[in-house]
């Protein structure tokens, strides 16, 4: 695996989209600090609690 692979995650693009439209809200007054702080911890939150499950659930078998 190549160092760049592991950013090309669909679960890793939407956290980094999210982020940085909250960022970008910020920025624009759009959010508050509180609410930027929430909305970073649930993406993280969730980012990390779907990588795990994903590890830890068995591949799935596909059907021809």
């Amino acid at each position: 695996m190549n160092d760049l692979s592991r950013f090309e995650s669909r679960k890793f693009i939407i956290a980094a989209v999210l982020v940085l439209a909250a960022i970008g809200m910020r920025l624009g007054g759009f959010l508050t600090e509180g609410a930027f702080v929430e909305l970073a911890k649930w993406v993280a939150g969730l980012y990390f609690g779907f990588n795990v499950l994903q590890k830890i659930t068995p591949p799935s078998k596909v059907l021809e």
